[in-house]
């Protein structure tokens, strides 16, 4: 149900690393703000899955991810055999 749609944006033009970590940086801050979700992310429980996309993966992103304690998982590479 979409009560549990806690952020989303809509960009028009292409994503970059910056505004891939504005994102997750917005969503960590809308978490915080829900009593239900608050003690989650204070006690480090928040796991990204993320792709293998280029934004995904600079240094900024993966510096600001272990600064948040946030946990990522990265799904498989892709792999036209398995379409």
């Amino acid at each position: 149900t979409t009560d549990e749609i806690i952020h989303y944006v809509f960009n028009e033009s292409s994503n970059t690393s910056e505004t891939y970590w504005n994102f997750i940086n917005e969503c960590i801050e809308k978490i915080k703000q829900k009593d239900k979700y608050k003690e989650t992310v204070n006690c480090g429980k928040v796991l990204i899955v993320n792709d293998n996309a280029s934004i995904h993966n600079p240094n900024e992103v993966m510096e600001e991810i272990i600064k948040y304690n946030l946990n990522v998982l990265y799904t498989v590479e892709y792999e036209s055999n398995y379409n």
